[in-house]
């Protein structure tokens, strides 16, 4: 389930490379990642959740992509433990002009 998420991104923009829609009876969230590869950032990456329509970036690293998969997969899971469905979905990197 959680494969996409190790699959690299394009390079660059503040758009969501990755995303999990969670959703319960009452309430949606969201997980997104954030990743840039390029020679300025190396791998960088940050982790940003959605809650009562509220963004609040949770984990960043400067360095290492795989902490943040590893903190998005850990927190999608923690959701479905606590009865949300949690949908992956793939952002495609918008086309340069």
């Amino acid at each position: 389930m959680y494969g996409l998420l190790v699959a690299r991104a394009a390079c660059g923009a503040e758009q969501p490379h990755h995303e999990f829609v969670c959703r319960s009876s009452t309430e949606e969230r969201a997980v997104r990642l954030y990743s840039r590869f390029d020679a300025h950032t190396r791998h960088g990456c940050r982790v940003e959740y959605v809650k009562g329509g509220r963004a609040k970036t949770l984990w960043s690293s400067q360095s290492s992509s795989t902490y943040c998969v590893s903190k998005v997969t850990h927190l999608v899971t923690v959701l479905s433990q606590d009865n949300f469905k949690c949908t992956p979905r793939t952002i495609e990197a918008a086309e340069p002009d």
